[in-house]
Formats: structure tokens, C-alpha cells, sequence
């Protein structure tokens, strides 16, 4: 085939730096509240640095908005990688995951995370076919998802042993 035909196009791919692995989105952030499945809001304690669940009635005010910020990754996945955050009181919060535990972090949302992990962002995913349902893999602990713990009510990481976990399963409302 002839070089200088217009067939025949120079293709020019963009290089990306493999350690430059999440860029937050331009697109604005989905103001979500967190329901799991007994109907229970999550609410934002910044001052204990955790989130748990309460039900309606016993909610002081409303639940906490949440809101989901979307990163682009270098190596795409078959789940959107999101980092959680929270406003209260004019601060802002961001989820993060620690070994098997989830604390609110008070920092500003990082515009570039130049791992291939992170401690703030998560893979949100179906939790089974046809349903309304989420769940929330943890970059930096794969494996482990976003889940409430039924005694303590608090937001927590699971090793789910079931793919059908019920305390890894969430609503956005």
C-alpha cells in the first residue's frame, strides 16, 4: 500500500506514564445517600471519623449526602472508580479504606492519585443482575468491599466469603 495514500493513516497513541493510574473526571459529582438492605441511612460522624448506618426514624436531621466522584483509569476495568466524599460544616470528607476498616479522612479530593491504588477509591459495581443494587470494591484492598457491620452499624471492609454478601449491598438514593 502506498504511503501517501488516504488510506493509509499515521496513527499516533498517547503514552501514558503507567504509575499516573486515576484523574478525576470533569463531569460533576452524584449526590447519592447510602441505604443498606434494612432500609437504614448512612450517616457521616466527622468528629469519631466514621460513617454508620441509623434508621430514618432515629436519624438527627437528615442523612448525609454523599457525593461520587468519578476518576478515569489508565488501564480500564469493568467497574467505575469512584472516591466517596461528605461536606459537613463547610469541611470536606473523603471515605477511605485502611486495612479492614473505613475512616472519614478530612482532606481535600485529590485532582491525580498517581498509584495503582488508593486508599480513597473504590470500584463501584453491580451487585447482581437486575437489581438497584451497589457494592464497592477497595483499590487498595482488592477483594474487600465496602460493608456494614451488623453490631456496630458502621461502615467497615468485608472479605465477602458469599459473592451475595447482604452487608455489602447498597442503595443510592
Amino acid at each position: 500500500m502506498d504511503r501517501k495514500s488516504p488510506t493509509h493513516k499515521k496513527v499516533r497513541r498517547k503514552v501514558y506514564d503507567e504509575v499516573d493510574a486515576f484523574k478525576l473526571k470533569d463531569s460533576p459529582a452524584i449526590q447519592q445517600h447510602f441505604k443498606n438492605h434494612n432500609n437504614e441511612w448512612l450517616i457521616a460522624h466527622p468528629e469519631k471519623s466514621i460513617a454508620y448506618f441509623t434508621p430514618v426514624k432515629d436519624a438527627k436531621g437528615e442523612p448525609a449526602t454523599f457525593y461520587l466522584h468519578t476518576y478515569r483509569m489508565i488501564k480500564p476495568i469493568e467497574a467505575l472508580p469512584v472516591a466517596i466524599c461528605c461536606r459537613i460544616n463547610g469541611k470536606n470528607y473523603i471515605l477511605e479504606a485502611e486495612s479492614d476498616s473505613v475512616k472519614l479522612s478530612e482532606q481535600q479530593l485529590p485532582r491525580k492519585i498517581e498509584n495503582k491504588t488508593s486508599k480513597f477509591i473504590f470500584y463501584q459495581k453491580i451487585f447482581s443482575p437486575g437489581h438497584n443494587y451497589l457494592r464497592f470494591e477497595s483499590s487498595s484492598e482488592p477483594g474487600f468491599y465496602l460493608a456494614w457491620d451488623r453490631e456496630e452499624k458502621k461502615l467497615t471492609l468485608k472479605l465477602p466469603e458469599d459473592p451475595i454478601d447482604e452487608y455489602i449491598k447498597f442503595l443510592l438514593d
